[in-house]
């Protein structure tokens, strides 16, 4: 009895020894002049030596798309059903830049992060491949931790293919020249990030309009390959709402899963498409291993809404839409 009350007083302490400090992600903007070239013969997936092992000759500004700089061929038409492009290109297009990467990130995460890119993008690191990423509605996180060391200076090659890579029907909306255009290119945030080597991996949020309560699930990655502990700060905040839970955490796995249920009150407000009321809930990843200390912060917002079938129509809220 004695021992276990030593445990947990030592466990309490050390809990209370991780307190909240400035967060320890750091992240550079990759916006402004990249190098830059076309592939129309596709040399990556050809016999011919591929673009990654050249110093490519033309430049291009990120964030933007290659229409932007009259890339392609210049099209003759005049289409009556949909707007019409007046540059098209389709097929590889190479991006380039020579990142050096800070010394202090030694011991840290680090990603390669496109808010938004149409549709393959590959990534290479000098001439080494890091991974390929499809994804074509949510953002590209490519993974340099094995690749890149800070302290020097890497060649960063991306090769963004708008090609379609599945034969999927060409009225889709996410791929086609009928509503967004096939273009070829980087948008909206694209950064290096490095995080501690424990880190919230994903957060996924589902609310609960019955009970005015928010479960909020974690997957938490652990890099060091020791066993860790700490605690998770959750703060749920918006609309004069300030909720915060403190959850206990730890494992020996590679991988931790953490679900836990925030209640929100009654007062809290419900989202439709006439009051669309937001919340944030940030989650603070306070973790050690021995001496060692480690902080993330995720964060994403939600509104309290449930989507049912009723009889005739779609319900939110209980309300037919």
């Amino acid at each position: 009895m004695k021992n276990r009350f030593i445990k947990l007083l030592l466990a309490a302490v050390f809990l209370g020894s991780l307190s909240p400090a400035a967060a320890q992600t750091r992240e550079v903007d990759l916006s402004g002049e990249w190098r830059f070239q076309t592939d129309v013969m596709d040399f990556r997936r050809g016999s011919l030596s591929p673009r990654y092992n050249h110093q490519l000759q033309e430049t291009i500004t990120l964030p933007g798309i290659t229409d932007d700089y009259q890339i392609g061929y210049k099209s003759p038409y005049r289409h009556v059903d949909r707007l019409t492009r007046v540059y098209e290109y389709m097929g590889p297009a190479w991006y380039q830049r020579d990142i050096e990467f800070p010394a202090e990130w030694k011991g840290k995460c680090i990603f390669l992060y496109f808010e938004r890119t149409h549709w393959l993008s590959s990534v290479w690191v000098d001439t080494k491949e890091v991974s390929r990423l499809d994804y074509i509605s949510v953002p590209h996180n490519h993974d340099l931790t094995d690749f890149v060391t800070p302290g020097k200076t890497h060649r960063i090659t991306v090769c963004i293919d708008n090609r379609f890579q599945y034969n999927t029907h060409k009225w889709n909306h996410a791929h086609t020249e009928f509503t967004q255009i096939n273009w070829n290119g980087i948008l909206g945030e694209m950064k290096l990030v490095a995080v501690d080597p424990v880190y919230v991996d994903d957060m996924q949020l589902y609310p609960d309009v019955a009970k005015k309560s928010v479960e909020v699930r974690l997957k938490i990655d652990n890099r060091t390959k020791k066993p860790f502990e700490g605690k998770a700060l959750i703060t749920v905040s918006g609309n004069g709402l300030h909720v915060t839970k403190e959850i206990p955490v730890g494992g020996d796995a590679e991988e931790a899963g953490l679900a836990e249920t925030v209640a929100l009150g009654r007062e809290a407000k419900l989202w439709d498409e006439f009051n669309p009321n937001l919340y944030t809930v940030e989650c603070t990843l306070l973790t050690g291993t021995g001496k060692e200390t480690f902080e993330h912060k995720k964060s994403a917002t939600f509104g309290m809404r449930e989507v049912a079938q009723g009889r005739n129509h779609i319900l939110l809220n209980g309300r037919p839409v």
